[in-house]
């Protein structure tokens, strides 16, 4: 009786409720519970009542039928009493509680789940009365004659009473009623432990009725010679006992030892054998038709696995993370990759699922032991977030960024995870270009604000000059000599040049990027550009020595001879500007088969190893060069000048050891050469 309604209610639980029901909510949850717990549902499953709480033992839902009219009835008002903050119904262990409770309108059978979901959604509750309908059910089944006595109200029969004791001691009790009936006594409790009711069962005595007869026959028989009685007898238990037992015992046996349940018992005849036989093919009938149902349901619940499967992995396979699952216990043993996983390692799921050492193998080498610490740290927290190096089968690597939790055992410790990966080089690939496009803009924002102050520096000193010039021929001009009115004016004009030639070289230096910077080559002398170029060098700097040094045939060369000289002019104003006085300047020229070299070495403050790698970018200046007046751009000019002629630039300098610049100009032939973007 309890197993059947634990099974049945199994069964129903099943049916009526899906695998996670905290997900509805509201609306939703009502239209389901309409749908799948109303009458016809409780009909079908046999139950008289069902009720849903929450573990307060307020109602969420109820309903009540009559299941011999299928009508709604009022649900049982004492049933609520037995949900109270302390009801065994209310209990949420997963194998909930099975049992009987005592109603003023009759016992009712009832059993309890947990609803599905995490917290408990609810306590399902499902209830049946054990009235004539299913006692009647039973005797049908079972052929026997079933009283129901209940046992918390008063009267209790005679009968009951003197079968009580035994019934507490043993919780059955049988006794011979008379020379025609068995009767026998079994109690319930209720789901409190209290007694509730006792069934009665009687069987007639047939088989008692036989062996008196047959014992009468052979006592006669015994007088008349007792070898042939015995004979007799022996032959008699043999036929119609021992035979029919051994034949019950044989189907039940290979019964138990078969997956097939269809061999039946022989059930000729009335007596007890006879009612044994049939109560075992009736078990057997029974066990044949829930092995149908359970094969039933296994293949049905095994389809829509399969299909649930099929839509998992089609899900799976369209996101763009890679789902994947471990199994800690069995040294972290990869359970579960989606197959999307090839996207980003170029190998299949299968590739991976094979051995764990696998995964780890497909990290960036530089990156496995920071991101294995990092999960490692991640366990004691639950799980952590990571970003880490890939490497494709193609010989590539991609970032990827996931997170990964962890599973606990009863005890609190980690066995299982589950995680996703999602490709994010291309993201990756983004910030770096906008980190050096940021950087790329501090660094322009650094220059202007420099240019700026470098210019107003460098301004600032030649206007003063010219101010006080003008000012001394504008206040003094009557009382000065016309020799000192002369070198006033020498003055302004040499600071207007000065002023002329540091605007050409921003002119110049503002070309860079914009548009190309091209060489206008012509025959030129270069050995007597370079003497002009001292010479002028020479007036501006008396306490230096500078000299030139021509090595080679000085043949006239195809260069264009404003860069090549503002260029010569550059090396050898910053070789001035930054050595100290009376220091040696040499210049020298190198005429070879194919091309030029034109070296400027001084003996000044040098330049810092660190600052090389900047020598020619614009308006950089170098941090040893303390309050030398310059706007940093005289080397990207000299720089200019050498790519316009496809040459190149190179420079040997150390600190306070002086440097040395030297211009490589490959040879060309007298045409037109095009221009070059820098």
């Amino acid at each position: 009786l309890t197993g059947e309604a634990a099974t049945t209610g199994n069964f129903a639980m099943d049916r009526a409720f899906p695998d996670d029901i905290a997900p509805l909510t509201g609306d939703e949850l009502a239209a389901y519970l309409e749908t799948n717990l109303k009458n016809v549902a409780l009909t079908n499953s046999g139950f008289s009542s069902i009720i849903i709480a929450n573990q307060t033992g307020e109602i969420l839902f109820s309903n009540a039928i009559d299941l011999e009219s299928g009508e709604s009835i009022e649900l049982p008002a004492q049933l609520l009493d037995h949900l109270g903050p302390d009801s065994p119904l209310l209990n949420n262990d997963a194998t909930g509680v099975d049992g009987f409770i005592g109603l003023p309108s009759g016992i009712l059978q009832v059993s309890s789940r947990p609803l599905p979901g995490d917290p408990v959604a609810g306590i399902f509750i499902w209830g049946r009365y054990v009235d004539e309908r299913l006692v009647g059910q039973l005797s049908d089944r079972l052929e026997l004659d079933i009283d129901i006595q209940r046992l918390d109200t008063p009267p209790v029969t005679e009968a009951i009473a003197t079968a009580q004791e035994p019934l507490r001691q043993l919780n059955d009790a049988v006794h011979i009623l008379d020379n025609q009936t068995i009767v026998g006594y079994i109690d319930f409790n209720d789901i409190y432990g209290r007694p509730l009711f006792a069934l009665r069962l009687t069987m007639p005595r047939e088989i008692h009725q036989l062996a008196a007869s047959s014992i009468n026959t052979v006592l006669i028989v015994i007088l008349v010679s007792g070898s042939i009685a015995t004979l007799a007898g022996l032959v008699f238990l043999d036929r119609n006992i021992f035979r029919r037992l051994s034949a019950v015992n044989d189907v039940v046996a290979r019964a138990s030892a078969s997956p097939d349940v269809s061999l039946r018992a022989p059930a000729k005849g009335s007596d007890e054998l006879a009612q044994l036989a049939r109560g075992a093919n009736t078990l057997l009938d029974r066990l044949q038709q829930e092995r149908e149902q359970t094969r039933n349901e296994i293949e049905r619940r095994t389809a829509t696995l399969t299909e649930l499967q099929a839509h998992l992995e089609f899900l799976l396979s369209t996101v763009p993370a890679v789902i994947f699952s471990f199994d800690l216990t069995r040294n972290w043993k990869p359970t579960f990759i989606s197959q999307n996983i090839r996207e980003i390692t170029g190998r299949d799921a299968g590739y991976f699922l094979e051995s764990p050492a696998r995964w780890k193998q497909q990290i960036y080498p530089e990156d496995l032991e920071p991101v294995t610490a990092q999960i490692m740290a991640g366990m004691e927290k639950g799980g952590c977030d990571f970003e880490f190096r890939i490497t494709h089968e193609n010989g590539e690597y991609r970032w990827v960024r996931g997170a990964i939790r962890f599973a606990p055992d009863d005890h609190g410790q980690p066995v299982k995870s589950v995680g996703y990966v999602i490709d994010v080089s291309a993201l990756k690939n983004r910030e770096q270009e906008l980190c050096e496009a940021l950087k790329y803009q501090q660094e322009l924002n650094r220059l202007k604000s420099q240019f700026v102050s470098l210019i107003s520096h460098e301004f600032r000193l030649p206007l003063a000059i010219i101010q006080t010039s003008v000012d001394t021929v504008n206040l003094f001009g009557d009382r000065i000599t016309p020799d000192q009115r002369k070198k006033q004016f020498a003055q302004i004009k040499r600071q207007v040049q000065m002023l002329s030639s540091l605007v050409d070289d921003i002119l110049l230096a503002g070309r860079t990027g914009h548009m190309p910077v091209g060489a206008t080559r012509a025959t030129c002398n270069l050995k007597q550009l370079l003497e002009d170029l001292i010479a002028e060098a020479r007036a501006t700097a008396k306490d230096h020595d500078i000299t030139l040094t021509i090595i080679g045939d000085p043949i006239p060369v195809w260069i264009d001879r404003k860069l090549i000289s503002r260029a010569v002019r550059n090396l050898l104003a910053n070789a001035i500007k930054f050595s100290p006085p009376m220091s040696h300047i040499a210049v020298s020229v190198h005429y070879m088969a194919k091309g030029i070299e034109i070296s400027v070495s001084d003996e000044g403050i040098g330049i810092a190893p660190e600052d090389q790698k900047f020598l020619f970018e614009a308006f950089h200046r170098g941090k040893n060069v303390g309050d030398i007046p310059g706007v940093g751009l005289g080397l990207a000019i000299v720089k200019q000048a050498v790519d316009a002629h496809n040459g190149t630039i190179s420079v040997k300098s150390e600190p306070n050891a002086g440097s040395v610049f030297t211009l490589h100009i490959p040879l060309a032939e007298a045409v037109e050469q095009a221009p070059q973007q820098l």
